[in-house]
């Protein structure tokens, strides 16, 4: 094509020389920028489920295997543990990252070793095992029901056994050494 006086005036206004520059306009920089966030946003969403539910099923998992441990120790001894000495000697363990970080994990037993309850607070959540039954809740009441002599002496009266807030001993799997705790008991692996 051969320049006209019309296309030549076009290309050169008042001395400037106008080109097509190679690159992104800021619109769609910014149009990228959105998506990328919006695709973050819905990753850590997802993620913090995913790990809600890992916590979930480790701690479920922990309790089964408390569980077991302690039917065990009891058919090994006639009773369930009922001191830390005895609750070293069954063996227990837990996953401790997948607890929540303070007074997390209670053990109550009745000084004849009849009955026990155990409260277990996850990252959010809270579980019992009571007896070798694992109960779910999503709030403290589950953890209280471990945490507190009255309710492990009406969860037991409602078990069938008879023991009064005297006869239980009680012992914590971990207190926050930020608090002046120890960390993790020593009876738990």
């Amino acid at each position: 094509m051969i320049p006209t006086s019309k296309t030549i005036s076009n290309r050169y206004r008042k001395g400037i020389v106008y080109r097509r520059k190679d690159g992104f306009t800021i619109v769609e920089l910014l149009i990228v920028v959105v998506v990328i966030g919006i695709l973050a946003a819905i990753v850590t969403v997802a993620y913090t489920g995913i790990s809600s539910s890992a916590h979930k099923a480790t701690v479920l998992n922990d309790l089964a295997g408390f569980a077991k441990k302690m039917e065990i120790y009891k058919v090994q001894n006639s009773a369930y543990p009922t001191n830390a000495t005895m609750l070293t000697n069954a063996g227990l363990k837990v996953t401790q990252g997948s607890y929540d970080i303070r007074n997390n994990l209670y053990y109550k037993v009745d000084t004849s070793g009849r009955w026990y309850a155990l409260g277990a607070v996850t990252q959010g959540l809270a579980h019992c095992l009571e007896s070798g039954t694992i109960v779910e809740n999503g709030g403290s009441a589950c953890n209280n029901s471990a945490n507190t002599t009255a309710n492990v002496v009406a969860q037991a009266a409602a078990a069938g056994v008879t023991i009064t807030s005297s006869n239980v001993a009680s012992y914590t799997g971990f207190s926050d050494p930020a608090g002046g705790g120890a960390g993790w008991a020593s009876w738990l692996e």
